[in-house]
């Protein structure tokens, strides 16, 4: 959670992370949020996470490894 600003984005880089694990086959965006059963909601918030928002990719790794 460090490495974002607000609590809902780290909630829908969450929910990202996790369809990432389920997805079956390529993994693009729109594929992981499928595999998330979020494929009849608006996914412009999810493609603006990646096109946007400012969060340090390295950030995320912190909690494991301490």
């Amino acid at each position: 959670m460090d490495a974002f600003r607000q609590h809902r984005t780290w909630k829908r880089a969450r929910r990202l992370g996790l369809g990432q694990l389920a997805c079956l086959g390529r993994h693009t965006v729109a594929s992981v949020i499928c595999a998330g059963g979020r494929q009849d909601d608006d996914w412009s918030a999810d493609y603006r996470l990646f096109a946007r928002d400012k969060w340090n990719a390295d950030d995320l790794f912190i909690p494991v490894v301490r």
